[in-house]
């Protein structure tokens, strides 16, 4: 799959993130764009704080929204991934529920692309597909980030 979101959208790599910290006049906000949870997100589970939330201050008046849908690979394990052009650059987002996982040579010509950002792509190397438990991780991950505290 093939994803240009360079027009109308205006997306960084940096917004392809599960997570994003902003630093602000010497705050950390910390938000979400919402592109890796389209993927990757699980209905129920993938939690997005509302814009500009300080993790230090989320016992007092936390806003957060749980993800309604399965993320895209979840749902569509005929898919390989997906490559998305960006204002800065191109990533690429491997499907670890693909029921046929792309070779390595293939993998290797995504990773030669012109402007091919590796920093911002979620893929495993080698013959290997992305393993299921790397994105469970990283729901885990955010999700005891957005816990109030006690």
């Amino acid at each position: 799959m093939w994803l240009d979101l360079t027009h109308g959208f205006d997306v960084y790599s940096s917004d392809t993130q599960p997570l994003k910290t902003v630093l602000h006049a010497g705050t950390a906000y910390t938000g979400s764009f919402g592109v890796w949870h389209a993927f990757y997100g699980k209905a129920g589970e993938s939690v997005f704080a509302s814009e500009r939330t300080e993790l230090k201050y989320l016992d007092l008046n936390f806003d957060s929204y749980q993800q309604q849908k399965e993320g895209l690979f979840r749902q569509r394990n005929q898919l390989h991934g997906a490559i998305l052009l960006l204002k800065d650059g191109i990533i690429f987002f491997e499907n670890p529920w693909s029921s046929r996982p792309l070779t390595e040579c293939v993998k290797k010509k995504i990773s030669q692309l012109h402007r091919f950002r590796a920093n911002f792509s979620w893929f495993q190397c080698g013959t290997q597909q992305l393993h299921s438990s790397v994105i469970d991780n990283e729901l885990v991950k955010i999700n005891w980030l957005y816990q109030r505290n006690g």
